[in-house]
């Protein structure tokens, strides 16, 4: 079901956690990385045309060390493009997010977990601006 179809409190709340999720990215502050990410999401995607698979652990130690767009004056970004329901506890959120000089196509699929939505996983998909 899309987001416009569950406009309850689970719909507002995955809205609240995929807006931590955009300001994890644009801050690289990873303190609250745990309240974003399961301990056991993985993340999918391409790099130089070869499949890359990142744990929590790399993806967290990995914005730890980037400069964080919000340090080099970049504008917040980050745009909900699709929500798609499973389940009261489960859906896939599509969202899309400029990073530098890259656009990200990101595929969340989110959890309610102990009453809390985390991502346990994400796909993406990377495309250089300036090409």
């Amino acid at each position: 079901m899309s987001i416009f179809e569950n406009e309850g409190n689970n719909s507002r709340s995955l809205q609240v956690a995929v807006e931590c999720y955009f300001d994890l990215l644009h801050t690289c502050d990873v303190t609250n990385f745990s309240q974003v990410f399961y301990e056991t999401a993985l993340l999918h995607g391409f790099r130089d045309g070869k499949v890359i698979i990142w744990t929590s652990s790399q993806y967290h130690e990995m914005l730890r060390h980037r400069p964080s767009p919000a340090s080099l004056g970049a504008m917040r970004s980050g745009s909900i493009l699709a929500i798609d329901f499973a389940a009261d506890c489960q859906a896939v959120v599509k969202v899309g997010v400029t990073i530098g000089g890259n656009h990200f196509t990101d595929q969340l699929t989110y959890m309610k977990i102990d009453g809390a939505w985390f991502i346990v996983s994400k796909v993406f998909h990377t495309t250089a601006l300036n090409k």
